[in-house]
């Protein structure tokens, strides 16, 4: 088909990347009057709901400081001043986008996403170019509210009859909060849309009164489901792409292959799972913007620093690296927020890790380094433990499997400080194995490092008791906290030898990550005290801070580097931790009572 001159040099300035330069020698091109209509049903339509402009009608942003058009609240697409004005909305987008300005993104994106159309030969008609899409922006961009206006165009503006949205997360709780809190409340806030739509609140459904076009939450929770799903047709949002399971995407990602103007459209942050869908569909996009990849369907929007940026690249620079991956900075993102997040984050190798992730959209592993060597040292002191004879002490007890150490941290308070001190023990023959990559053979000759080491292929729990005993008689030890699934003997020992106050830690997020950020914090702010154990130092630098999806954090070992990458003396630290921040008497009963019945349940 040929296009007239104004079309031709139209599509020219909508061109973004490689992909969009192949479409136009395929044959495709850029509608004006599709793109603007898209803009105006969703500013005619859509309400907001939340923050400070709630009750105000959805206006789709070029730029943070772009002027006011003088927008009628209703208005009809009909209207030639609407016409005139849409027209006028796009050149000024489209020259100051040519000048370089920094731009805002959903005008930008809704106008690429349904301007872009090409000659159907299968259905003999102009139908939009995209069939896919993956939008890709950081946290407080306004990705929520723009991923629901897109499905409620999708469902109720596009003028399919009988079309069919569904809204997919990782799970039916998810997809129905999308529903609830975004397109149902829009819903309600909308004159218009309570006119021509019902709603179905058992079903979070929302069905046109005319056209029987439906938009409703699916799950991708139970497998048992999926199968059902098989026969899904139309379109599809996905809210969170980097945690939706790849099988049930591979499911409904078909859905619309029947229909003439199907959208499968993913709505993301970057997130930890470097093998899963969502990073895989955030490197494809990325591969056909550079044109590495041709595919026409499929739209690509990715505002993400590069992934390759390193932290001291983005210290360097981190106004710009921001801009990168926020294009609503100076809109919903507020500067003096931003900065003083990344102030806040910087500090902690955890905390920067999730400010790349959620702030940056640069995809990380679930596992980071939990805190700066530097930041330990500091916290370093010409202290001996001798100093603290007849004092009182919380303990956490590591044992060993095979082929680690047995570590058992003792802290002291010194006016709300804690005075942290760590003994461990390991087989000579292990510390032989490992010397000529981890000093242990060495620092056993030192005080600080507090290690003994042991005869025999395996440590002898007889002799860490006796051990553990002698510090008993020397300090005042209140409780140890211990893991319930290492070796029952040196607990039994303890326990009803010593008869020390025994208290369960149990090995999973829940448990650490209250006690784990406690610790962090007083090294960080410089309010914990240790003797510079060189054991200490090692496994600190090794251990590795996992986060689940819920935000709950627990220390690791990392995957690579070998078996010699031990983390058992800052386990142990962990588990004391949680001795000493519950120290009031009130925290210790309780801790005593769950001990015990749970001690009854091993030991009796």
């Amino acid at each position: 088909m040929k296009r007239d001159p104004q079309t031709t040099e139209l599509t020219k300035r909508w061109c973004r990347n490689k992909s969009d330069e192949y479409a136009v020698k395929d044959g495709y091109w850029f509608d004006l009057e599709r793109a603007s209509f898209a803009i105006w049903w969703i500013e005619s339509h859509i309400v907001l709901y939340e923050g400070n402009n709630a009750g105000e009608p959805l206006r789709l942003k070029s730029a943070a400081d772009e002027p006011e058009w003088e927008i009628p609240d209703y208005f009809d697409w009909e209207d030639e001043y609407i016409h005139d004005l849409f027209s006028e909305r796009q050149e000024w987008h489209l020259s100051q986008t040519e000048n370089g300005h920094f731009m805002d993104w959903q005008y930008e994106v809704i106008s690429r996403i349904f301007g872009w159309v090409h000659q159907s030969e299968h259905f003999s008609q102009v139908v939009r170019r995209f069939r896919e899409a993956g939008v890709f922006v950081a946290k407080k961009n306004k990705k929520s509210p723009t991923m629901a206006a897109t499905a409620m165009y999708l469902a109720f503006g596009d003028g399919e009859p009988g079309n069919n949205v569904m809204l997919a997360a990782k799970d039916g709780a998810q997809a129905r909060m999308i529903g609830a809190q975004h397109c149902v409340q829009a819903y309600e806030q909308s004159t218009k849309l309570r006119e021509s739509l019902k709603l179905n609140k058992n079903l979070m459904q929302l069905t046109d009164k005319n056209s029987r076009s439906r938009l409703f939450p699916l799950s991708s929770s139970n497998t048992r489901t999926q199968a059902s799903k098989e026969g899904l047709n139309g379109s599809i949002v996905v809210d969170e792409t980097h945690v939706v399971d790849r099988a049930f995407v591979d499911i409904i990602s078909r859905a619309g292959i029947s229909r003439a103007e199907p959208l499968f459209s993913t709505w993301s942050t970057a997130g930890i799972d470097n093998s899963g869908f969502g990073r895989e569909w955030f490197d494809y996009g990325l591969r056909i913007q550079s044109g590495e990849v041709r595919n026409n369907a499929h739209f690509s929007y990715v505002a993400a620093i590069p992934q390759t940026a390193t932290d001291h690249e983005i210290h360097a620079d981190p106004l710009g690296h921001i801009k990168m991956a926020n294009p609503a900075y100076g809109h919903t993102i507020d500067p003096a927020e931003v900065m003083a997040d990344y102030d806040r984050s910087k500090i902690s190798p955890s905390g920067f890790a999730k400010f790349k992730m959620y702030r940056l959209n640069q995809w990380t592993a679930a596992e980071t380094t939990f805190i700066k060597e530097t930041s330990w040292s500091e916290c370093g002191d010409d202290i001996r433990i001798e100093d603290f004879e007849g004092k009182t002490c919380w303990c956490g007890l590591d044992i060993a499997s095979t082929r680690d150490l047995t570590c058992f941290t003792m802290i002291f308070d010194v006016d709300g400080i804690p005075y942290v001190f760590t003994d461990s023990w390991m087989t000579r023959m292990r510390a032989n194995e490992e010397n000529e990559i981890v000093p242990y053979l060495g620092w056993s000759k030192t005080v600080s490092a507090q290690l003994t080491l042991l005869p025999g292929q395996v440590i002898n729990e007889d002799l860490v008791f006796n051990d553990i005993k002698a510090r008993a008689e020397q300090f005042n030890i209140r409780e140890i906290h211990f893991d319930p699934n290492k070796s029952r003997h040196l607990l039994k020992l303890i326990e009803e030898d010593l008869g020390i106050e025994m208290v369960i830690f149990r090995q999973s997020t829940r448990e650490f990550s209250p006690h784990l950020d406690a610790m962090e914090r007083h090294i960080l702010e410089g309010t914990l005290r240790h003797n510079n154990n060189p054991v200490v130092l090692e496994h600190l630098r090794n251990a590795q801070c996992y986060e689940d999806k819920h935000g709950y954090r627990m220390l690791v070992k990392p995957e690579l580097g070998g078996e010699h990458k031990k983390i058992d003396a800052a386990v142990s630290m962990v588990m004391a931790m949680r001795g000493w921040t519950l120290r009031s008497p009130e925290a210790a009963a309780i801790g005593s009572s769950y001990a015990n019945e749970e001690l009854r349940k091993i030991f009796f």
